[in-house]
């Protein structure tokens, strides 16, 4: 669990961070306040999960940079991977996400992936797919197999009119 109460602040990670969970587990980010924040990630950040797992990302406000300068793997912003399940809020602000394929509240192979971003002239830069709320039952698994007929879900959702969402290759 990460809590920040207020402040303009920078998170810098690599791997399994700012509101990330792994093998059952669960983790929080939770940033309060309406300070203008930075999040920096490579691969399963910024709420996102594998296997059996449940997280939470909360920014409460201001003009957010997610991934400025990292080049991202995948498996991030509001994913949930293998059974598990990943929900990523904005509640404020003018936001610029630079995201890879899988992100952006995606879901992968039985997975529950989940974005929100409430008010605000945001911008959306997705590197490939699946991304913006794709449900995607990735070769990982065969199919054929009984896993198949569990859900994957996708949910992306920007409640203002201003976006801009568009792939960079």
């Amino acid at each position: 669990v990460l809590r920040d109460a207020a402040g303009k602040d920078e998170y810098v990670a690599s791997v399994f961070a700012q509101g990330s969970a792994f093998w059952q587990g669960l983790g929080l980010l939770l940033d309060g306040g309406d300070g203008a924040d930075t999040y920096e990630g490579y691969w399963y950040v910024q709420g996102a999960n594998a296997h059996y797992a449940l997280t939470l990302f909360s920014d409460e406000g201001g003009d957010d940079r997610y991934d400025p300068t990292f080049t991202m793997a995948a498996t991030s912003i509001g994913v949930g991977h293998d059974y598990s399940a990943a929900l990523h809020l904005d509640l404020g602000g003018n936001d610029h996400y630079r995201a890879p394929g899988l992100s952006l509240g995606s879901g992968n192979i039985n997975g529950i992936g989940f974005l929100l971003n409430v008010g605000g002239d945001d911008v959306y830069e997705a590197a490939g797919e699946p991304t913006l709320g794709a449900g995607n039952y990735s070769a990982e698994a065969p199919y054929g197999l009984p896993r198949q007929e569990a859900p994957t879900i996708g949910v992306f959702v920007d409640n203002e009119h201003h976006r801009h969402a568009f792939f960079t290759a």
